[in-house]
């Protein structure tokens, strides 16, 4: 089954809300960061995804829609792979979506000296910290490993509306 929506906004942009919404309108399956943690095996998907053999197949079987990170991390790969889908992207105030981040999601793109320590020793934490990293922390076209330098952040994140519409077509 193809994608017919892709979400380019970033995490913490109201992705949530707009999943909700898409269920609503009938997309069924609307995939999002929340479904990773069930679909065993995805956390590797991803890790390839990042490494350029993506599955997307695989990743979104049964989903009509997909949304958040690590998604919206792929628009552009995914505008291609599914060239009829609709791409919507989402926003919100810097500040209040940056603090929001930093509070959620960072948390594990920063770990603590302990949290290192337990995630190196249970393998499925291990794997999801690195593909957190790879999809969004530290992917070249998302945050680079500079997501910490705020003003470089908001930047990317004030131009990210901007890039997708440059690089999808209007009709779209």
């Amino acid at each position: 089954m193809p994608l017919e929506v892709i979400g380019a906004g970033f995490g913490r942009t109201g992705t949530d809300s707009l999943k909700m919404g898409l269920l609503k309108l009938g997309y069924g399956d609307c995939y999002h960061m929340t479904e990773v943690p069930g679909k065993p095996g995805h956390e590797v998907l991803w890790l390839e995804a990042a490494e350029g053999n993506p599955d997307w197949e695989r990743l979104f079987k049964g989903c009509k829609a997909a949304v958040d990170f690590p998604a919206s991390s792929f628009y552009e790969e995914l505008a291609a792979q599914y060239p009829d889908a609709k791409v919507i992207v989402s926003t919100r105030d810097f500040e209040k979506w940056y603090k929001s981040i930093e509070n959620t999601i960072y948390t594990h793109g920063s770990p603590s000296f302990p949290q290192i320590v337990v995630w190196k020793s249970i393998p499925y934490l291990n794997r999801c910290h690195r593909f957190l990293n790879a999809t969004i922390w530290k992917k070249k076209n998302v945050f680079d490993g500079k997501f910490k330098d705020k003003e470089w952040t908001r930047n990317k994140f004030e131009g990210h509306a901007n890039t997708v519409k440059s690089k999808i077509a209007a009709d779209r």
